[in-house]
């Protein structure tokens, strides 16, 4: 499985390195939502960008905890000295990262799944590289599709709902229930509460 696993992420990883450096921002929301007050605190208000209303103590419509979670990289950057763009990159390149992550887990988990049973007709070895082909074609299908480009390294909350979602599944599979679970928890109260809709059928299961 860790085999397995590796193969997806490096495959996944090498397609999302595509939308870390080409993926254009293609949102209003996104900017001015996310990397303007991102921009903000992580020069802490010193080096540009802007505290939206909905940021404002005033109103406190938004965290900057979720912002937290997934920008660090660029405050780490502005404290060292490096320049703005490649705090951006950086961002992306921890979105994308935890993109390919929680694909390759998917695609390996179902792999080895539909071939779980056939272990003992197939033998060992063909069950094996059956598992590679079909974790393979399945972590490609998913890295290659324009939806994939776009939501693996936007800082929109639908991005990392969508990684979550996926380790979700994962460990559902995996019958590690209470990793599942926290998987939609945290989708749910940190990042987009209207993707806590997909741990409905956790729920019911």
């Amino acid at each position: 499985m860790k085999h397995l696993s590796s193969l997806t992420f490096k495959i996944a990883l090498a397609v999302n390195s595509f939308s870390v450096l080409f993926n254009v921002i293609n949102d209003c929301d996104e900017t001015y939502n996310y990397w303007e007050p991102l921009h903000f605190i992580a020069t802490k208000g010193e080096g540009g960008g802007f505290q939206t209303w909905e940021y404002s103590p005033s109103f406190g419509l938004r965290s900057y905890l979720y912002l937290w979670l997934f920008g660090w990289p660029s405050y780490l950057s502005f404290l060292i000295g490096l320049p703005n763009w490649l705090a951006f990159l950086l961002v992306r390149l921890l979105l994308g990262l935890f993109s390919a992550f929680s694909i390759s887990l998917l695609s390996s988990t179902v792999a080895t799944c539909v071939f779980k049973k056939n272990h003992k007709e197939t033998g060992e070895l063909d069950s094996a590289k059956q598992k590679i082909l079909l974790s393979f074609l399945l972590s490609f299908c998913c890295c290659v599709s324009p939806g994939n480009f776009l939501s693996s390294t936007t800082i929109l909350p639908s991005g990392p709902s969508a990684s979550l979602s996926a380790l979700m599944l994962s460990f559902w599979l995996r019958r590690r229930y209470f990793l599942a679970v926290g998987c939609v928890a945290f989708t749910g109260l940190v990042v987009w509460p209207f993707a806590a809709i997909l741990g409905i059928p956790l729920a019911v299961y």
